[in-house]
Order: structure tokens, then C-alpha cells, then sequence
């Protein structure tokens, strides 16, 4: 038996259309290479076959009997791991000279960049302040920014959608029209879906968050008063905060309406618990000492 080929990395597909024809479209869901590729169904099933195990010999038998004996050659099957590892979707060891890189830069800085600028929102502030406008004058939007009520009650708490901005912009108005139309808060806790999992119920991170609209900055004594709370260590998984959308579209709403002028706490949530029977938060000592 030859030598295996390194397995396919955990990956996004999704099947496109272009002139009448299928194909998959993949790209990195942790985000350590931007490049967005597409194969071919065959393609893509030898891409599939990439389980760390199989060499060439065995990827052909595989598709061979998966596409009623038509056959691959050897060449091909080499042809898609070179195209795979030259764009980063192997695990291999150019793939973890990646990430080592990626990982460093983000470990070593101050501020948590803002990922998705300039690909799920406009990078240029003004571009961005009339595209969330949009949000309130949108057909099932409000209607307009709140004027605010100095007198109205803090709000204790407020659940909002963290889908992207352009399917979700009428939710977003609606609930922080809420928000904005009450005194400036001191702080925000943001708690948001750790989309990647991680073995621990809380992620935390010191980095500050930059937007279009500014950095808005992360409560640093909180921070630390939360960490003794914490039986694990919050930090451990902190790199899932690079990528996520899920607090990063927050930050930016409340930078649209408050500039840098209010301090966050970026709190990601991942499994109640790994343990069966036991996915009630209330019955978790380790959930129950950090709230």
C-alpha cells in the first residue's frame, strides 16, 4: 500500500449552479484560509475520500464503485490533493504552518479584529452607518432610530438574532431600537453561540473589538473577576473568538449608536454539557458559579 493521502479538513460545502450545471463550493469555516474553491460532484467525492487512511489505489476503488465502474486515474485522484493543499483545505503540515501563524498573530494581539468587515458588511464607516439605517426603514423595519426617553428604565436584558445583517436587519432593528431609545448602558455582557464548539460553557476574551465605527473596548475588571469564577480556563479556546460572527455583529451595532463610548464583555456559550441527562444549565455547579 502507498502512502495515504492527508485527510480533507473540517470544511463548509454547498452545492452551486453555474450554466445549468452543479458543483460544490467549499471554504473554511474557521476561517485560516479565505479562498472559497469549487470541484466537480466527482471532484468533490474523491475530496470526501481524503480520510487520512486511504492511498490512491483505494480512493479509485472507492469511485469506482460509487459511480457504477467508471474508473479514475491515479493522476486525477493526485490532481485534487494538490488543488486541495495548495488552497489550505488538507491537514497536513502546510496547514499547521498556517494555523500556527494565524493563531499567533491573533494570541499576540491586543484587539480582536473585525473579521468580517468588507464581507458580510461595508469596511467604509459611513458605508456601513447608511447600511444599518437601512435597517429601520427596511419593510418590516420600525421605521426609524428611536428618539430616546432619558427617563425610561435600563434594560435588564435583550435577545437579538446573530445571523448576517442583510437576512437579519429588521430583527437587529427591532430589538435594539429598544436599547437605543434608554440611557447609555455602562456595560454590555454579550453572550453568543460558539459556532465551532469547544469543551468548555464559556469562552472569554480580553481583546478589545474593532469596527468600522471604532474599537470598543472589553471591561478588563470584570474580566478578571469573571475568571475566578471560572474552573477551566476561559482562554484556552479563546482563538474561536477570531472568526465568530456571533458577538462581532453586535459589537458593531452598538458602535453604530454609541461609538466607543460603552464597554462590552465578549462571553461565547458553547455545550451545556457533554455529559447525557445533563443539558439543564441550573444543574450545572461550574454554569451556575459564573453566572
Amino acid at each position: 500500500m502507498s502512502e495515504a493521502i492527508p485527510p480533507l479538513r473540517n470544511i463548509d460545502a454547498a452545492p452551486v449552479e453555474h450554466e445549468g450545471e452543479t458543483f460544490i463550493a467549499i471554504h473554511d469555516p474557521s476561517g485560516y484560509v479565505d479562498d472559497q474553491i469549487v470541484l466537480t460532484p466527482p471532484a468533490f467525492f474523491v475530496a470526501a475520500s481524503f480520510d487520512g487512511n486511504s492511498d490512491i489505489a483505494a480512493i479509485q476503488e472507492k469511485f469506482s464503485e460509487q459511480f457504477g465502474g467508471a474508473t479514475i486515474g491515479a493522476e486525477q485522484v493526485q490532481e485534487v490533493a494538490d488543488y486541495l493543499d495548495d488552497h489550505g483545505f488538507l491537514l497536513n503540515r502546510q496547514f499547521e504552518a498556517i494555523r500556527e501563524r494565524v493563531d499567533g498573530d491573533f494570541a499576540k494581539s491586543d484587539t480582536r479584529p473585525a473579521y468580517l468587515a468588507g464581507r458580510s458588511y461595508p469596511e467604509d464607516p459611513e458605508e456601513l452607518r447608511t447600511f444599518i439605517d437601512s435597517f429601520f426603514t427596511c419593510e418590516k423595519g420600525p421605521g426609524s432610530v428611536p428618539e430616546l426617553d432619558a427617563d425610561a428604565a435600563p434594560l435588564r436584558g435583550l435577545i437579538v438574532p446573530h445571523i448576517d445583517f442583510h437576512r437579519g436587519m429588521a430583527g437587529y432593528a427591532h430589538g435594539y431600537r429598544q436599547l437605543f431609545s434608554r440611557p447609555k448602558p455602562d456595560v454590555v455582557f454579550l453572550f453568543g453561540v460558539a459556532h465551532s464548539g469547544a469543551p468548555v460553557p464559556f469562552i472569554l476574551t480580553r481583546k478589545h473589538f474593532d469596527t468600522p465605527f471604532g474599537r470598543v473596548e472589553t471591561d478588563q475588571e470584570i474580566l478578571t473577576r469573571l475568571e475566578a469564577s471560572c474552573s477551566w480556563d476561559p482562554y484556552e479556546w479563546e482563538v474561536l473568538h477570531r472568526t465568530e460572527h456571533s458577538i462581532e455583529f453586535q459589537a458593531v451595532m452598538l458602535a453604530y449608536h454609541y461609538g466607543p463610548d460603552v464597554k462590552i464583555v465578549p462571553i461565547l456559550c458553547s455545550c451545556f454539557s457533554r455529559e447525557p441527562g445533563a443539558n439543564v444549565p441550573a444543574d450545572n455547579e461550574a454554569i451556575t458559579a459564573f453566572l
